[in-house]
This record gives C-alpha cells, sequence and structure tokens, in this order.
C-alpha cells in the first residue's frame, strides 16, 4: 500500500473473535510509508478483513481479506487399547482436510511413523481411518495434520499390549480331529 505514516500507523483485523483486533504503532515491526509488517495470532479459522489507519481516529483504508484454515484437532480415537498386531484406528476431530490428511504416530520404535492420505480408508472433515500394524507394545500417540508441513493437531494415546494366552483346553490329547480352545486376556 502507500500513505502509511510510520509514526502513527495502526493495523485493525475483523473476524471471528475479532471485531476489531487492533495491533498498536508501538509492536510493528516495520513502518515505512509503502509497508507495515505487524505479529499476529489467530486461534480461529475464518476470514478476516485487514485495514490500517494514521492515528487513533485516522479514517481506515480499504480492505483485504485474510483467510486462517483451523488447525485440525482430534477429539477421540477408537480403539484406545489392542493387542500388538494389525487394526484399524478411528480418529475423530475436526478440521480435517479429506484431500490432504495424514496421520502421524509416535511410539516404541516409531518417531513419527505416518500413515499417508492416500492408506487411509476413510477421509472426511470429522474422521479419518488409518490401517495400523504395530508389533511393539507400549503406548503410541496419534496426531493429524493437513499436508505434509501442516500444523500437528493435539494428540490422543493408544496403548498396545501384548498378545498373551493364559490358557489352552485341551492340554493334552490324542490324535484325530478335535476343537482347541485358547484363552487370553
Amino acid at each position: 500500500g502507500n500513505g502509511f505514516n510510520p509514526e502513527s500507523v495502526r493495523v485493525e483485523l475483523n473476524g471471528p473473535s475479532c471485531a476489531p483486533c487492533t495491533i498498536s504503532n508501538g509492536v510493528l515491526s516495520t513502518k515505512t510509508a509503502t509497508q507495515v509488517v505487524a505479529p499476529v495470532t489467530l486461534n480461529n479459522g475464518g476470514t478476516f478483513t485487514v485495514q490500517v489507519r494514521n492515528g487513533a481516529a485516522g479514517p481506515l483504508s480499504n480492505s483485504e481479506p485474510l483467510t486462517i484454515t483451523a488447525n485440525p484437532s482430534i477429539s477421540s480415537i477408537s480403539p484406545t487399547s489392542v493387542g500388538a498386531g494389525v487394526f484399524n484406528e478411528t480418529i475423530n476431530g475436526s478440521n480435517f482436510d479429506p484431500a490432504t490428511v495424514g496421520v502421524v504416530i509416535n511410539g516404541p520404535s516409531c518417531a513419527a511413523c505416518t500413515i499417508p492420505n492416500g492408506a487411509l480408508t476413510t477421509k472426511t472433515s470429522s474422521q479419518v481411518v488409518a490401517p495400523v500394524t504395530l508389533g511393539n507394545t507400549g503406548s503410541f500417540t496419534f496426531r493429524v495434520r493437513n499436508g505434509s508441513s501442516g500444523t500437528l493437531s493435539n494428540s490422543q494415546t493408544l496403548t498396545v499390549n501384548a498378545v498373551v494366552i493364559n490358557n489352552i483346553s485341551p492340554t493334552s490329547r490324542g490324535t484325530g480331529s478335535f476343537n482347541l480352545t485358547i484363552n487370553g486376556n
């Protein structure tokens, strides 16, 4: 733009939970007649309008739109406890981009393991289903991200337990056909 007064220019944002939010002259990192650089933190997704004004009472400039995409967030996973092996993990939440969302897993011998978008069996804005193979026991954190370099979501924990046989029946038998019952935990 142009016409900015480096001594008094300020930035005003209007949008979700910000009506208006003002960035004062004192915190602007660059202030020239043609450019202003403002530190901005927006925690809500949506469309914002950006305007500047010289001084607190000066007229507002024209506006330019700024679109903020909300970060993905996980509300739950299912299951939360499994035996080691192969299973499907359902991840529920919000702000998943079905075209780019991927799953990131961290845990024993898995730092960080990724399940790319193309391998996911369900992809919506609020749910993904990931085919998972975990052979190690322990706690694993699941996160999602939109795109390969997007912001990681919050995490949810999955516990992988060892597969254990408690007992079998019968424990002794003659040759021939029979049913073997295997009990586990």
